[in-house]
Formats: structure tokens, sequence, C-alpha cells
């Protein structure tokens, strides 16, 4: 079994080539309107052990989850955004395996072809809130950044009739929420 070395590399020479810095299996860029999109090699343990999958995540800084925390590399999983290269590119949650010689050269296409455009799709509030209002990033962002995210971009009724629509919090819990980000439910 070879580890993710290779992988990595092709990683780098391709994301490097797009303004892209690396620190581990970690890659980041700052796009031109302050959203930093993040890519992450992620190794699999136990049962998926030598094997690896690309999480991709675009970091908004108006959305910090723990304001004060400003996390530099910006990590993966900090990101109001995220989603799976596989699951981008085939709809399943798919691991790449490490020691298939032609698993590297198959992530860099993917993070060409699928990935890269992710980002470049999602690279204003407009386009999120688009995104959202046309339900391909609902499983991919938390219901409060969701009614938060249509509100600052400008599509208050958008959010209004989505908090209003919302089923697993307490109808207390949104409207304290509605209420923090500016919208009255009633």
């Amino acid at each position: 079994m070879r580890d993710n070395s290779q992988i990595l590399q092709s990683m780098r020479s391709l994301l490097k080539l797009r303004g892209f810095k690396s620190s581990g299996t970690t890659f980041h860029s700052a796009a031109p309107n302050q959203f930093i999109d993040v890519i992450n090699l992620q190794g699999g343990v136990r049962s998926l052990a030598g094997r690896c999958a690309v999480n991709l995540g675009i970091y908004i800084p108006e959305y910090e989850v723990v304001p004060g925390k400003v996390a530099s590399p910006h990590k993966e999983y900090d990101c109001v955004i995220r989603a799976r290269l596989s699951t981008l590119v085939f709809g399943e949650d798919v691991w790449f395996d490490c020691s298939d010689p032609g698993a590297a050269e198959l992530i860099s296409n993917l993070l060409s072809s699928h990935g890269l455009p992710w980002f470049e799709r999602l690279s204003t509030l407009a386009a999120v809130a688009e995104e959202l209002k046309a339900g391909r990033l609902s499983n991919r962002v938390g219901w409060g950044m969701h009614a938060a995210i249509l509100k600052d971009a400008g599509e208050t009724e958008t959010a209004r009739s989505f908090l209003r629509g919302l089923q697993g919090p307490s109808a207390t819990i949104i409207e304290a929420f509605a209420a923090s980000i500016g919208i009255d439910l009633n």
C-alpha cells in the first residue's frame, strides 16, 4: 500500500497554478471576493485505511461560526459550505485507493473539471443564495446559515419562507434566530 504523497504532489502542481497555498493536506486560496476556497485530502482510517477522499469548503468570513476565532490557514470543517468532491461528481461518497497508480491523475482531473468550477460558481453571496433557492446546497449548509445568507443577499422574503417551513427546530428557536438576523416571522 502506498501513502497519499503522489496524490498530494499532483494536487499541489494543479492548485499552485490556480493560486492555492498548501499546509499539510489542506489547500486554500483567498478569492477576490474574500471567500476562501479550501480543499482537503482526507486519509482514511480503520476500514478505509489506504484510501482518501477530497473535501471542498467555502469559508465566508462574515459567517464565522465562532466570532473572533480566526483560523489560518482555514480548515475545511470550519467552512460554511462543504462538499465532498466525489459526491459532486458521482452523486455518492467515493474513497479513492491511494495504491492505484491512476488515483493522482484522476483526482486532479476531477478537481479541474468539477471542484474548481464549483468554487467559481459559488464565488459571490448572490450566487450562493441562488443555489440555496434552487435547493442545490440545502444539505451542505446549516439552516441558520441558509437563512442568513438569503437575507444578506437581499432575499428576505425567501429567507422568511424558508424559516417558516422548517420542521426540525422548535418554533421558539426559529423565531429567536429570525429576530437575531432581523426577520419578523409574524
